[in-house]
């Protein structure tokens, strides 16, 4: 067997590995080093050293542990529930107005942690309980939180922008500012729905009774929302102002959000030493999960261009009768039908190596590729069979949400983020994604 052709037989093995549930760092490590070892013989084991040693040492990697800290300390500090708090007065006397708010706090959550699963749980637990026992239906109560939490995969500091920055040798700024654009208009695009929907269903979503949101007056409203929304700006500025004005690299960035979310936690006054000790514990677990993950990608990624795999797939793509656009939306559908079945970590690791000089040969811009390439794994994360959104807030959700209502309630903002890609892909739409980066004075942009 020629080295391509095994080099997609590995391919295809990992897919059904994931598919089958076995951990993906394992998957991604493991089966590349066996092939690696039946091809190249004992040569692989110096490779195999070189690639995670690289890894380890790669300092565009450092900010990973600091976003992730900075995600699980939010998590208790309150700050999403003080800002549904605050908007729930504001828009609760709305048909829909629980809906959006949700939109509203997982779209700003989304900005301070990056983190899906953090944002679900967290948005889940604040806002689902309280739709349910008001009367929304269940699509319209499940379906917004879904879509917002899974807003940190866009909105910085994303997670997937930092990975897949790390293994395209991106700037990780510029993807961060890149990303703002597409979150803000699929999270309009959200908004828009409810309205519409509501307009015409008005019993899918009552609005809360004048009684429930009696006694408290304008100015306690006003002070509620202020006083929730400063340590927002705060973090924001720390982490999005520094990179834009490039006073700060993504890793001191993180550092700088890590700092600023410890002292909003303190200020509202719930800084124990508890608080502390599970946010690092989580913030270990999850950043050693992740890197596990960047290991056993870098050693598939290097077996698998060495076997000539990423050559086949270009080559295969390039041969396609279309022109360069023709070929990104191919590419992006690759990364859509490929998200539906595999974790989006994984996945940035598989395809970004084998799409990203792709992108380069064909003329379409890094940037803009690598914004619609984390834009469509997030449509993948809440598409069946595998949604890890719709996993994320089973987990949580009272006992009468079933999988098959998470479905149902994901369809139709799936067919939004599918109207939110179609928008991107214009002229105007390639706008929204750099006009910000082109600001900072983004080579190539």
């Amino acid at each position: 067997m020629n080295p391509e052709m095994l080099a997609m037989v590995m391919l295809g093995i990992i897919v059904v590995g994931i598919i089958m549930g076995i951990p993906v760092a394992y998957v991604l490590g493991g089966i590349p080093f066996i092939f690696g070892l039946l091809y190249f013989g004992p040569k692989i084991f110096p490779f195999y050293y070189a690639m995670v040693f690289g890894m380890v040492r790669s300092y565009a990697l450092v900010c990973v542990p600091l976003f992730i800290f900075m995600g699980t300390i939010l998590e208790r500090s309150g700050v999403a529930e003080n800002l549904y708090r605050g908007f729930f007065y504001i828009l609760g006397g709305v048909r829909g107005g629980l809906a959006i708010i949700t939109i509203i706090v997982g779209t700003i959550f989304g900005a301070c942690t990056g983190i899906v699963g953090a944002s679900i749980v967290c948005i889940g637990l604040l806002a689902l309980p309280g739709m349910l026992d008001r009367g929304y239906h269940k699509e319209l109560a499940c379906g917004p939180v879904l879509c917002a939490g899974g807003l940190g995969l866009l909105i910085p500091p994303s997670l997937v922008m930092i990975l897949y920055g790390s293994t395209a040798g991106l700037n990780i700024a510029t993807l961060f500012v890149g990303g703002v654009g597409p979150g803000v208009l699929l999270a309009a695009l959200f908004v828009i729905y409810i309205i519409i929907r509501v307009r015409f269903r008005p019993e899918m979503a009552p609005a809360i009774s004048a009684e429930e949101r009696a006694g408290v007056t304008g100015w306690q409203i006003t002070r509620m929302v202020v006083t929730s929304i400063l340590p927002v700006i705060f973090l924001i500025f720390a982490v999005m102002g520094t990179l834009f004005m490039g006073v700060a690299a993504p890793s001191e960035a993180g550092a700088m959000g890590a700092i600023g979310a410890i002292i909003v936690v303190a200020i509202g006054r719930r800084l124990t030493w508890k608080v502390l000790q599970d946010s690092l514990m989580s913030a270990l677990r999850i950043t050693s999960f992740v890197l596990f993950i960047v290991v056993g990608g870098k050693v598939f990624m290097g077996v698998f261009m060495r076997l000539g795999g990423g050559d086949l797939i270009t080559g295969t793509l390039l041969g396609l009768p279309f022109d360069a656009f023709g070929i990104m939306i191919a590419s992006l559908v690759i990364v859509w039908i490929s998200g539906c079945f595999m974790d989006y970590l994984a996945l940035i690791y598989i395809l970004a190596p084998i799409l990203h000089p792709l992108m380069l040969e064909i003329g379409v811009n890094p940037i803009y590729f690598a914004c619609m390439f984390a834009t469509c794994l997030q449509i993948g994360n809440m598409t069946p069979p595998f949604a890890y959104s719709v996993f994320y807030l089973k987990g949580i959700a009272p006992p009468g949400v079933t999988i098959g209502d998470l479905y149902r309630a994901a369809i139709p903002f799936v067919i939004l983020q599918t109207i939110g890609v179609v928008i991107l892909l214009t002229p105007w739409g390639k706008q929204i994604i750099l006009w910000l980066p082109g600001q900072m004075g983004a080579a190539g942009v």
